[in-house]
């Protein structure tokens, strides 16, 4: 017999832990349903999209891709991106992950050792509780937010008879879109990159269809560019920079 050997069940869990949980638990919550604000818009195409998992259940469910149109001045719900909601749901995650380990990892470690394991377990254990909690904190804290933006919406069409616009801020994959975008115009000729920006003139199109319809047009181009003379390259690419331009 191990002289070490100790039980360790749920049953005694410190209670100071189930605490902190709940109330952390609901401090996130809490903070999700407060950081919806009605603020003025700015940068429609930089900062905001207008469809999204959230902001699509409060506003146009049937709306798949945008920016926030350049002509609607004013105010709106503006709602966290999906990155901030995975942000906040991965440090609720990583605290108690952490807390755990501080109130019961040396009972759990004796435990596994008791089976057989060792503290490799324990880590796999920990990695696994992450992955489940995280997507858990993330659909309670989109709950609480579209529930937030449903309120005042709801709340200021009592007031004015007009609905507001809900958007959502942009998240990190927004802008790393933006960014292969940029990079993209950068490479390319003065011409080139006013036939580039043609393809992706409509403000009701998401970054990544840009970044996309940017990256196509360069290829084709590039293959036009080898086909024919420079002179034909050159009217091709003037008619399609008019054509799109005129309708």
């Amino acid at each position: 017999m191990n002289s070490r050997y100790h039980e360790f069940t749920p049953a005694g869990l410190d209670p100071a832990l189930i605490i902190l949980a709940i109330v952390g638990l609901v401090a996130v919550i809490v903070f999700a349903y407060l950081v919806v604000r009605i603020r003025p818009v700015n940068r429609r195409c930089t900062s905001y999209r207008s469809v999204g998992s959230k902001a699509a259940k409060v506003s146009d469910p049937h709306r798949k891709c945008g920016a926030a149109p350049k002509d609607q001045p004013g105010l709106a719900i503006i709602m966290p991106s999906t990155s901030f909601d995975w942000k906040l749901a991965l440090i609720y995650s990583l605290t108690m992950a952490v807390l755990t380990y501080h109130y019961h990892g040396a009972g759990i470690i004796q435990l596994l050792w008791n089976r057989g394991l060792g503290e490799g377990t324990y880590l796999f254990l920990t990695m696994v509780g992450i992955a489940v909690v995280t997507p858990i904190v993330v659909w309670l804290v989109r709950y609480a937010q579209v529930i937030s933006a449903r309120v005042l919406r709801l709340s200021t069409f009592k007031e004015t008879q007009e609905k507001m616009p809900v958007y959502e801020e942009w998240g990190t994959y927004d802008r790393w879109c933006r960014k292969e975008f940029d990079s993209i115009c950068r490479s390319l000729s003065r011409k080139e990159k006013r036939a580039v920006r043609a393809v992706v003139c409509s403000p009701d199109i998401s970054e990544k269809t840009k970044r996309d319809r940017a990256n196509s047009f360069v290829l084709a181009q590039g293959n036009l560019k080898k086909r024919s003379n420079p002179g034909e390259f050159e009217s091709v690419l003037d008619s399609f920079v008019e054509f799109v331009y005129e309708k």
